[in-house]
């Protein structure tokens, strides 16, 4: 977290519940700020997140959120393999995780 108590947030995966994360934590809470967005088809999701700040960087390669500035990713990819491994790697780089992967949590 940065000095001005802002936390910085990368979220993976910005399908219906990706979306409703950042539009709720966009719209009502100021002391969290969306810095990434991380999804395949990216132009695509883009697309569907007009509505999100223009200071998001928005990729579709996991490796600019691991050496982004982001305190936390929220990975919300769904799945296993890939979801582990991107979970592993983000505390691996220092970064808090917060998961909705119940499949991955059940394994």
């Amino acid at each position: 977290m940065e000095d001005s108590g802002v936390l910085r947030i990368a979220v993976v995966g910005f399908g219906t519940v990706g979306q409703s994360v950042v539009r709720a934590v966009s719209d009502h809470h100021p002391s969290l700020l969306v810095t990434h967005i991380c999804n395949r088809d990216v132009e695509r999701k883009r697309k569907k997140g007009h509505w999100v700040s223009s200071s998001v960087v928005w990729t579709d390669d996991f490796e600019v959120v691991l050496t982004s500035d982001a305190d936390v990713v929220v990975e919300l990819i769904g799945g296993v393999t890939d979801a582990k491994d991107w979970i592993r790697r983000s505390l691996q780089a220092g970064k808090d995780v917060v998961t909705a992967n119940k499949q991955l949590l059940a394994h």
